[in-house]
């Protein structure tokens, strides 16, 4: 799987497009900076800040998860996953 651009039409209301620098802060780190959305999201009465980012499939990862593969997220920094969707080429689960 691959970080990937986010196109204009996945924005949606109270979103913004930023970009993540990886750690140090400079474009020649073996980290690639990361196109995300962030919103905020109220869970159990607290808010907190929401980042989302798009992934895509690479040549030969369906028939590495076929056969067992699995899916890793390294994560850099203070970014924490919520969870991870799979959706359909229109952006519906």
């Amino acid at each position: 799987m691959r970080l990937t651009t986010i196109p204009d039409d996945a924005l949606w209301p109270g979103s913004e497009r930023h970009v993540l620098m990886p750690p140090g802060g400079t474009l020649d780190s073996e980290v690639a900076p990361a196109e995300m959305l962030v919103d905020e999201v109220t869970v159990d009465g607290v808010s907190a800040p929401r980042f989302l980012a798009r992934f895509v499939l690479e040549d030969g990862d369906l028939e590495k998860l076929r056969e067992g593969g699995t899916v890793w997220l390294s994560l850099y920094g203070m970014v924490v996953p919520f969870d991870i969707n799979v959706l359909d080429k229109d952006g519906q689960q």
